[in-house]
């Protein structure tokens, strides 16, 4: 007959205990990282849905065919001054509220877009160079945003699982 004492019992539940440790060790590091994931398509997708889509969706204002014109369809100054402050209080109001989230060098890198004056604006509107020397800052802005909202959407789909 088997005799079993107090020290062998004493191993094995230390053994078995060790190992249910173990598991319950492994378990709680797949539930962390789940989590931090889980967040970090939070933040991407918050990103996406607030900052770079409303700053992609703020240019197309300024498509000619967008714009208002007069009677007979021509684009007036007022109309193309209008549509420009517009654009610049979108890219102002997407700045105060997710600022945060938004890439600082975007900001850095375009603020006379950021800060533009409706004296600014007015000088767009009758002045050729100025509005193309805007228009080709608006191209350039938008290649950016459009970059950097492809980057987030490739690391969104990563995390996801999608890509």
């Amino acid at each position: 007959m088997l005799t079993i004492n107090a020290t062998n019992i004493t191993a094995l539940s230390t053994v078995i205990l060790s190992i249910i440790t173990f598991f319950y060790v492994i378990l709680t590091y797949k539930i962390l990282k789940e989590q931090q994931r889980s967040i970090k398509i939070a933040a991407l997708e918050k990103i996406l849905e607030k900052v770079y889509s409303p700053l992609l969706k703020a240019n197309t204002r300024l498509n000619y065919g967008n714009l208002e014109g007069d009677c007979i369809g021509q684009v007036t100054p007022e109309g193309l001054q209008g549509e420009y402050i517009k654009f610049s209080g979108e890219l102002s109001k997407v700045s105060e509220n997710y600022g945060h989230l938004l890439d600082q060098d975007i900001i850095q890198n375009y603020s006379e877009l950021w800060n533009m004056t409706i004296d600014e604006s007015v000088a767009i509107a009758y002045d050729i160079k100025i509005k193309d020397h805007y228009d080709l800052l608006i191209e350039d802005f938008i290649k950016d945003v459009m970059k950097r909202k492809n980057k987030y959407k490739v690391e969104l789909d990563k995390l996801i699982g999608n890509f």
